[in-house]
């Protein structure tokens, strides 16, 4: 029996920056009702997931913010419940050096307004390989901290953060075992939740050995959800 579907956002349970389609949001509010709980994971913090949740009608989400570093329950402000990943100072400190050096290459670059990831936006090729240049020459010096490079953005995040380990965290503070649980992703940053999940979905995800099964649609992977848990 299933009790926890978690779903990457962009690109598996919406297009990038745009709303959910009416079908899908529909089924994902049926789960609720049936008491499964639903959770949206993504490298977003979990403010923008909060107001994405609202719009679909989904008040009662579990909502796992920068790449699994923040995770806080339900949309109502302030939140149920809200906690954070242990991140190391190691990590912190090098988030700051990273920070101050591209600051110093591209004072305008605009950052994701997180509460422990590193999110700048690059705008072109130009400033992109400006911060993949910091990124070569200081290896030596990002020794705790992930990167994950966007078609629009980078994400650095420290070792110990994942989607993997909220879901473990989400998964004991609520008593739901791996098993019981079920992971929607399209990406690399969500492999950490499929190898934590009983059952882990994909929505073209590149590597298909990476899930049980792969989608081309998030229309199609609900619905095959929809009959695991006899919906």
């Amino acid at each position: 029996m299933y009790k926890l579907i978690v779903f990457d956002l962009d690109d598996t349970l919406a297009p990038t920056g745009k709303r959910a389609d009416s079908g899908v949001t529909e089924k994902l509010r049926q789960l609720e009702q049936r008491g499964i709980v639903t959770a949206i994971a993504s490298g977003k913090p979990t403010f923008y997931l909060c107001g994405f949740a609202r719009a679909a009608g989904l008040y009662d989400s579990v909502l796992i913010g920068e790449n699994g570093a923040v995770t806080v329950f339900g949309v109502k402000l302030p939140p149920k419940k809200a906690y954070r990943l242990p991140v190391p100072q190691a990590a912190i400190s090098e988030l700051e050096w990273l920070k101050r050096e591209i600051v110093r290459e591209l004072p305008s670059v605009w950052f994701q307004p997180n509460e422990v990831m590193l999110t700048p936006f690059p705008v072109g090729d130009r400033e992109f390989d400006i911060i993949q240049n910091i990124i070569d020459s200081n290896s030596d010096k990002l020794n705790h901290i992930q990167i994950v490079r966007h078609h629009d953005t980078f994400d650095f995040f420290p070792k110990s953060v994942s989607k993997g380990g909220a879901l473990r965290l989400l998964g004991e503070t609520l008593s739901i075992p791996p098993e019981e649980m079920i992971a929607v992703g399209n990406g690399e940053n969500d492999y950490p939740m499929f190898d934590y999940a009983g059952t882990a979905i994909g929505v073209n995800v590149p590597d298909s050995a990476r899930v049980h099964r792969n989608f081309n649609t998030i229309s199609d992977a609900v619905d095959y959800i929809a009959e695991l848990v006899s919906l």
